[in-house]
């Protein structure tokens, strides 16, 4: 509503201002909208008061304008990371997760060498005809073993967990034992792998 202005009249006394109702009337509409300005004052937001990007996040300012948070290009980068990083083996237990094992890529012949095994080559080929693969998992999940059938070797793998994490990997075909160890940051993120060591 527009200011009401009260009409004092030319001069004191001259009969040409407003009547006293019609005067305390403007003055009452004026209080009124007063009022409803200094409710609305006291909820509305503060240019003064500022929006601060954290980690990850850019944008941000003061409340003046309009402010838009978006995900820093390193968070983003980190998402897809994890979007392929190694999985809980808790995860392996699921229906789901059977699927897209049995349709993930394969080697291009079952007698490729597995990389990164130093063990006998015996023990690194599976043969076609023989190739088998089983696991166990623990009560929540986790697998603890899997035992891989080659033509002239059985590889049985035990995993090992430290607070819910695979830290170690021990495989034997009876005759030499290989272990594999995982260490972590202090945020928990996988950090290194290291190779097969003979022991």
């Amino acid at each position: 509503m527009a200011q009401s202005v009260i009409n004092i009249g030319a001069a004191p006394n001259d009969g040409t201002g407003d009547a006293l109702r019609v005067a305390l009337d403007k003055a009452n509409s004026n209080f009124a909208e007063l009022y409803v300005s200094a409710a609305k004052a006291e909820t509305a937001v503060q240019p003064a008061r500022l929006v601060s990007t954290g980690t990850g996040l850019t944008g941000g300012g003061s409340l003046a304008a309009d402010r838009t948070l978006s995900l820093s290009e390193a968070a983003i980068a980190s998402l897809a990371k994890a979007d392929t990083a190694l999985q809980d083996a808790a995860v392996f237990a699921t229906a789901a997760q059977g699927d897209k094992a049995d349709t993930a890529v394969q080697p291009s012949t079952l007698n490729d060498t597995i990389a990164g095994f130093d063990g006998p080559d015996v023990i690194a080929n599976r043969n076609a005809s023989t190739g088998a693969f089983s696991s166990t998992f623990d009560a929540g999940g986790d697998i603890e073993t899997t035992v891989e059938t080659y033509a002239n070797a059985t590889i049985t793998t035990t995993y090992g967990y430290t607070d819910g994490k695979l830290t170690t990997l021990t495989a034997t075909d009876g005759t030499s034992t290989w272990v594999q160890t995982l260490t972590y940051d202090v945020d928990g993120n996988l950090e290194t792998i290291s190779e097969w060591v003979l022991q």
